[in-house]
């Protein structure tokens, strides 16, 4: 629940990249596990993000308040100043809770940090290694100079720890692929 303050900061921050790109972001649309994605992996952590997207380093970020920025990937096509882009955020869990419900939790955080806020789906959500959790794609922005964008919110827990897994995207994306990857997501 203690990251949706960073959302504000973090998406701020990234949706004012433009990193170069020669490959559009409609050549990894085939899914995941089509050579058009890679892995992204730590000690802890899984996860498949498109092959064309650039990693960006945790210096160039502002630091959450509460728990460390796994990774976070960037799109190379830039549309109104704007790349879409996934972030995995980690913090330690105060008491146990399950994926589902911190995903809910989670939620109704985020809600309430919005200028404007429509919830389009509220899914369950199963990740590959059979993990329930719930998923929220949802309309939204922060004030009334930024840009109304897409967003797509689900955690993950593991042991002691919590994992959110947020991506930012264009109105124009279609969330189902971006879904796709969010699944492929693993405990290690």
């Amino acid at each position: 629940m203690r990251f949706y303050l960073f959302f504000i900061l973090t998406i701020g921050l990234l949706s004012a990249c433009s990193l170069p790109g020669t490959q559009t972001e409609s050549e990894w649309a085939d899914g995941v596990g089509t050579g058009n994605t890679v892995q992204f992996q730590n000690a802890s952590v899984s996860i498949s993000v498109p092959k064309t997207w650039t990693e960006t380093k945790g210096s160039d970020l502002p630091s959450p308040k509460h728990g460390v920025i796994v990774t976070a990937y960037v799109s190379p096509d830039v549309k109104y100043w704007f790349s879409n882009n996934i972030i995995v955020m980690q913090d330690t869990l105060e008491n146990i809770v399950t994926s589902e419900k911190y995903s809910e939790l989670n939620n109704l955080q985020t809600m309430r940090n919005y200028l404007e806020y429509t919830k389009l789906q509220d899914i369950p959500f199963t990740f590959s290694d059979a993990e329930i959790s719930r998923l929220y794609v949802f309309e939204a922005r922060y004030n009334q100079t930024t840009p109304k964008m897409q967003f797509i919110q689900t955690a993950r827990v593991c042991g002691a720890n919590v994992y959110l897994l947020h991506v930012s995207l264009s109105l124009d994306k279609s969330p189902t692929n971006y879904i796709e990857l969010l699944k492929s997501f693993k405990c290690k």
